[in-house]
């Protein structure tokens, strides 16, 4: 797995505002570039990198993007990440209507966005009537990162390293060059991912403590046990384990008592891939995939996670939490310890508004002969491509890049300084910590091609946990194996 080029866009843009303001509950908070001396010298460097794009006018021609719409049931934010209706005073919202506005005025465009629902299946049959019809629906498409691989290996996609006249300046660092690499179909580029998937930043899972719970129950220093190389999951589960309370004496596990961790159903396994450093697919020498999962290592893990999400007693999962956002409300009444989740759960009402501080914590490790801690981006995150469909497509790459270059510029330093440095990025220690979980991002091809291989990454973890079946791991690991690799050649031959 490589580490994210990400990373380092991310961590510059940690000191880059000089100085905005933040809003919540209608109280202005003031957040600044310079806290108890902490300042990135090179922030400055950082936001004067131009662009390449010519003077050029798209006699203003309509864009129409089409893309995901955020959904509640996964917690995932996609509302804003195109387009916006109007300035609000709100600088994450106003920054991303400013960015159109540019782009716009450089190009003579108009930019819109139409949403294809939350639900990809809805995306994909808008989509196919497009593709089936030949129509130039859309001339843009940003879709979940896995959905647009699929629709790269059906043939719908432009390469967007082979249109003429086009102006992605792919090794700028706007774009993830690392992540795009990891994808690549040979020498193949169909889709993008950089500054502009504001989703990708958001779904890249931590864990969130809360600060008030770890002091009254005398935890130690839990960002000198990261430093340390001693946060593993094993660490994890001990603290958890003793921190349950039946706060209303009932006997039952509700939502009046106290808990140790809690995490928002068998999605946010597919984290664990990437914290525990744990491959799913390689590439041999001609640049082909094949599986190359440590079979002992992988039981191994899967009973550390099974342990501490339906074992461990002190792990809120036997109230069945519904959601996403009911998690939330949960950590922000001072009722759970840890919690895995996205970093876009710090936009969310209930955290913006919580009352104790928390930190977050990158994701623990397998064990304490682990190097470095990962994280990942949950796959929904939204990669950007250009349908075979669209005229002028090389017009059209000059969009993305400005969009994207502008992003970089702007869009991510507001994000993370305006929405990120909110209560819990209040310290040096928390911010560091912050820029450690975005340096520690990593990238797993099988999680993004996993439909093509029998979901082997994402369906064995899912699902023995939340059946609570860990005993039919094995013979459902051997049975997508099988498939798996007969599969493989399959999505070989495809990307040639």
């Amino acid at each position: 797995m490589k580490r994210a080029a990400l990373a380092l866009l991310l961590i510059l843009s940690l000191s880059v505002c000089a100085c905005s303001t933040a809003t919540v509950d209608d109280t202005p908070r003031e957040t600044t570039a310079v806290v108890d001396g902490w300042e990135n010298p090179i922030a400055s460097l950082y936001r004067e990198r131009e662009d390449k794009v010519p003077t050029l006018d798209l006699g203003g021609k309509t864009i129409r993007i089409i893309s995901m719409e955020s959904d509640s049931n996964s917690g995932q934010l996609y509302d804003d990440e195109i387009c916006v209706d109007e300035l609000k005073s709100e600088p994450l919202n106003d920054t991303i209507y400013n960015r159109n506005l540019y782009v716009q005025d450089r190009l003579n465009c108009k930019i819109v966005n139409e949403f294809g629902s939350g639900n990809s299946y809805k995306v994909g049959d808008k989509l196919s009537i497009m593709f089936n019809s030949g129509e130039d629906t859309y001339q843009i498409i940003a879709y979940q990162a896995a959905r647009t691989m699929n629709l790269a290996l059906d043939g719908y996609l432009y390469d967007l390293r082979d249109i003429e006249d086009g102006y992605i300046e792919f090794d700028a660092p706007w774009w993830e060059q690392q992540y795009m690499e990891e994808l690549a179909m040979k020498d193949k580029t169909y889709a993008l991912a950089g500054a502009l998937s504001l989703s990708l930043l958001r779904s890249v899972h931590a864990t969130f403590f809360n600060k008030m719970l770890a002091e009254s129950n005398n935890v130690e220093d839990l960002y000198k046990v990261v430093w340390d190389g001693r946060w593993t999951i094993d660490y994890q589960a001990e603290l958890s384990a003793g921190m349950y309370r039946d706060v209303n004496g009932d006997s039952n596990y509700d939502t009046d008592d106290v808990y140790g961790f809690a995490t928002p159903g068998y999605w946010a396994t597919d984290s664990y891939w990437c914290a525990f450093d744990l491959d799913v697919l390689s590439r041999d020498e001609n640049g082909e995939f094949y599986i190359s999962i440590n079979e002992d290592k992988l039981h191994s893990a899967l009973t550390k996670i099974y342990d501490l999400c339906r074992e461990n007693p002190g792990t809120y999962w036997r109230a069945e939490i519904p959601n996403a956002t009911e998690l939330e409300k949960v950590f922000a009444s001072d009722r759970v310890l840890f919690m895995t989740n996205k970093l876009c759960v710090s936009e969310s009402v209930d955290l913006r508004n919580m009352s104790s501080d928390y930190g977050i914590l990158p994701m623990p490790k397998y064990d304490l002969d682990q190097k470095e801690y990962g994280s990942m981006p949950f796959e929904l995150f939204q990669m950007f491509s250009i349908p075979i469909t669209a005229e002028d497509p090389g017009k059209l790459t000059a969009v993305l890049e400005l969009m994207c270059a502008e992003n970089w510029r702007k869009v991510i330093p507001t994000y993370s300084d305006v929405v990120l440095k909110g209560r819990y990025m209040s310290d040096v220690e928390s911010r560091r910590m912050f820029e450690l979980i975005i340096d520690s991002i990593r990238v797993e091809a099988g999680l993004i091609y996993c439909y093509q291989i029998e979901e082997i990454s994402t369906f064995l973890m899912r699902y023995s946990i939340d059946w609570d079946d860990l005993d039919k791991f094995s013979s459902m690991y051997a049975s997508k194996l099988k498939r798996a690799q007969m599969r493989i050649k399959f999505l070989n031959d495809r990307m040639s």
